[in-house]
């Protein structure tokens, strides 16, 4: 834009044209060695990154690291029978072992985190000791999983009699017989996706829940996650950032508009979580012991509410 003035400094760019490109995963250190492409951003993964370095070990490449703003994840659908239950997305996070799975997608790349939040962000280097001491981990403990699934009333065969013990659990929803089935929507060529389809199945099994996994195009689950398509999941396995201005008031807002428009993706309805979250829109932007105070409640509250399993918040590296 031959007219822009700059920023509040006045200072403008100094690229004067970019081209975005899509890269595939598997050949795109070949294209940056080829200089086919000038940079690759955000790349996480121990695959990826080590073979980043090894370029910038022969001399082909140079790289920056920095803590990802956000985290990766499995997003429940909400307003979906059956993980509008509490206890049962609570009972799915007990069914995956996250340290394992964070050490094997990332390869020591990544951190596990217990909440909404990022390894980047000010309010979780403010309070590392606070989130430990604080918040449910969440590790894997397949009985646990089994007793919250107990109480919330998953506890009978396919016929009626008491639950056995093996197979699908059922539950009496008003007088109809209704299977523990959670149907999960994933991307083709994902390695998050192809790492959770060998760790999760059979642990939800063991457990009493059947996971039927279904693979589609991005552009395909956005439209199920957005309520647009023709089917609507009760999972989805995503990632996402944070802005710079953090407002998670209208991700957990209970007002239709938010969920309309795309902000309350998780579609829940849940006034403490709401609460939680709304109060910290109120707080003066120099207030910041206030916003700490509030953003941890907000996250302890989120840690039980369990919208989302988070998974890991990366080292990201540019070459």
């Amino acid at each position: 834009n031959p007219n822009y003035a700059g920023d509040y400094r006045g200072v403008k760019p100094v690229i004067e044209t970019l081209i975005i490109r899509t890269v595939s995963s598997d050949t795109m250190m070949n294209e940056l060695e080829a200089g086919s492409v000038d940079l690759l951003y955000e790349c996480g993964g121990a695959d990826t990154i080590n073979a980043g370095l090894d370029l910038v070990e022969e001399g082909v490449a140079a790289d920056t690291t920095y803590y990802r703003n956000g985290y990766g994840k499995i997003q429940f659908d909400c307003s979906q029978f059956p993980t509008d239950s509490e206890n049962v997305r609570q009972a799915i996070a007990y069914c995956l072992d996250r340290n394992e799975f964070a050490r094997q997608y990332s390869g020591g790349y990544a951190a596990v985190v217990d909440a909404a939040y990022g390894l980047a962000q000010v309010e979780y280097t403010e309070n590392i000791d606070w989130l430990s001491q604080n918040l449910n981990h969440y590790e894997m403990n397949i009985e646990t999983a089994k007793q919250l699934l107990d109480e919330d009333g998953w506890n009978l065969n396919a016929d009626g009699t008491p639950y056995s013990g093996t197979g699908t659990r059922y539950k009496d929803v008003d007088g109809e017989l209704k299977p523990l089935v959670i149907t999960w929507a994933n991307t083709d060529g994902n390695p998050v996706s192809d790492l959770l389809s060998t760790m999760l199945p059979t642990n939800m099994a063991e457990a009493g829940m059947d996971l039927q996994a279904t693979t589609m195009d991005f552009a395909t689950l956005q439209d199920c996650i957005s309520h647009a398509g023709d089917t609507v999941y009760n999972m989805y396995n995503l990632a996402t950032g944070f802005a710079t201005a953090n407002s998670p008031w209208y991700y957990y807002s209970t007002d239709e508009q938010w969920m309309n428009a795309g902000y309350n993706s998780n579609w829940i309805v849940d006034q403490e979580l709401a609460d939680a979250s709304g109060a910290l829109k109120s707080i003066p932007y120099d207030d910041t012991d206030a916003w700490m105070e509030a953003w941890r409640n907000y996250i302890k509250v989120w840690n039980e509410k369990m919208p989302d399993i988070p998974l890991y918040s990366d080292e990201y590296y540019d070459f």
